[in-house]
C-alpha cells in the first residue's frame, strides 16, 4: 500500500522507457547536428557558385576563340579580295586606302573601295564602296597597319607580241 489506501504496482516493461528510447524519439536536431549542416551546405554552396564564376568566364559575348579567328578570316579574305581587283589606288596610307575597282553596279563605270582603321580608341575597320554608306567590318580592332609592296607593270600593246 502507498499511504492513499491502494496498492501501487510496478508498471509493467512495455510501458517503461529508457533514457535512450525517450531522446531517441524527441523531435527536432541538435545543436551541433545543425551547426554541421550548416557548415556542409556553406561548402557546397561555395563550391558551385565557384564553378558557375568559371564557367561564366570561358563564355565571352557569343564569340569564342575559333569564332572570333573565323571572322578575322572573313574580313581579311574580303580585304583581299577587293585588293586584287584593284586596277588604280586614289589614297594609300598606313590606316587607309582608296581603289578603284571595274564595274560592280552595272552603271559603266569603276567602282571606288574605300578601307579604314578609326583607330585605337574608336577600334573600327570601315568600308564604303563609291559613296555609299559606311560599314563597320570588324569592331575592337587594336593594331591596324597596312604596307605597300609597288611594282610597275607595262601594258602590252599589239606591236609587242611580234
Amino acid at each position: 500500500m502507498n499511504g492513499t489506501g491502494m496498492t501501487s504496482y510496478p508498471e509493467p516493461r512495455r510501458f517503461r522507457k529508457s533514457a535512450i528510447q525517450r531522446t531517441a524519439r524527441r523531435p527536432g536536431y541538435t545543436l551541433i547536428e545543425m551547426v554541421l549542416a550548416l557548415a556542409i551546405t556553406t561548402t557546397l554552396l561555395m563550391g558551385m557558385s565557384a564553378s558557375i564564376v568559371i564557367a561564366s568566364r570561358t563564355v565571352s559575348d557569343g564569340l569564342d576563340i575559333v569564332g572570333l579567328a573565323l571572322r578575322t578570316s572573313d574580313v581579311l579574305g574580303e580585304v583581299n579580295s577587293d585588293l586584287s581587283m584593284a586596277q588604280a589606288f586614289v589614297d594609300r596610307s598606313a590606316s587607309a586606302v582608296t581603289f578603284s575597282v571595274p564595274d560592280r553596279d552595272g552603271d559603266g563605270k569603276s567602282d571606288v573601295v574605300r578601307y579604314w582603321w578609326t583607330g585605337s580608341a574608336d577600334g573600327r575597320l570601315m568600308k564604303q564602296i563609291n559613296d555609299g554608306p559606311e560599314v563597320s567590318l570588324a569592331e575592337d580592332v587594336r593594331q591596324f597597319a597596312l604596307t605597300y609592296g609597288l611594282s610597275t607593270m607595262a601594258a602590252e600593246t599589239a606591236g609587242d607580241r611580234d
